[in-house]
């Protein structure tokens, strides 16, 4: 732990008959205490070492201000604020898993509804089976009995419709050229079908998207961005962050290159 309350008063009536040295070296010792979260060991020599004091004035502090006990010299209060301070670490640390496991959930739920859409809009092939209409054609010179408009040539209207064109979307190559023009972001090794509906997704959702010449350009300038490519933070942006379309217009515009 790295921090600790320090009640002065307490310190001062409590070592009011230390020299400024030995004050120091009681200090330097409940330092070493608290960041280690461990006793002292009973090593007066290699104490006195690492704080610099005398080893006379060391024996002396722990013999009045510690007590000895398997080796080890603790102290009351030491003992109190550690045992304190781990258990709201472990609180704290109880609270983060729980929202962590909330905000995967809340994730998981998102990415089933993106891909529920995904499957929704997926281009395929219209269903072509469909029954012949039959239309009126009350044109007389086609009509056997121009007298009588009820009476029709009944002809079948051709409702077959012309598959769709497969949309063909470069799977591939865009992954090359993240790899080419994103040197400084975590590479990518393996094409998935999640990444494929996220390169699909982004493949149609503008026209200037569908041409690789875009998405040279567009990996290019993500791979100047300090924030990005870890620069700036430990953290480096990778290929399934950057292909999402609300990260691309935002890349497009400049957010992330002016993040400090």
């Amino acid at each position: 732990m790295n921090y600790y309350k320090h009640h002065i008063g307490d310190f001062i009536r409590d070592t009011s008959r230390l020299t400024d040295s030995q004050c120091m070296a009681y200090l330097r010792l409940i330092w070493i205490y608290y960041e280690s979260e461990m006793p002292l060991p009973d090593d007066t020599a290699d104490l006195s070492f690492k704080i610099g004091a005398k080893e006379s004035d060391v024996i002396q502090i722990l013999k009045n201000f510690f007590f000895l006990n398997e080796n080890h010299w603790h102290q009351a209060r030491c003992d109190e604020e550690i045992l304190a301070f781990r258990a709201k670490s472990e609180k704290a640390k109880n609270s983060i898993e729980k929202r962590w496991k909330n905000a995967k959930k809340i994730r998981n739920e998102y990415e089933r509804i993106e891909n529920e859409y995904e499957r929704i809009t997926e281009v395929s092939v219209l269903d072509t089976n469909h029954k012949p209409l039959t239309i009126i054609n009350n044109n007389t010179s086609d009509n056997p009995d121009p007298d009588n408009p009820d009476v029709v040539n009944s002809e079948p209207l051709d409702t077959h419709v012309q598959p769709i064109e497969k949309v063909i979307v470069p799977y591939g190559e865009i992954i090359a050229l993240y790899n080419e023009c994103c040197t400084d972001l975590v590479g990518v090794n393996k094409l998935t079908d999640d990444r494929k509906r996220k390169i699909k997704k982004a493949w149609l959702d503008d026209d200037r998207h569908q041409n690789l010449d875009f998405w040279r350009k567009f990996f290019r300038f993500a791979n100047t961005s300090k924030f990005l490519t870890g620069k700036q933070t430990p953290w480096r942006a990778n290929f399934d962050f950057i292909i999402k379309t609300q990260n691309i217009n935002k890349i497009i515009e400049g957010t992330y290159h002016g993040v400090i």
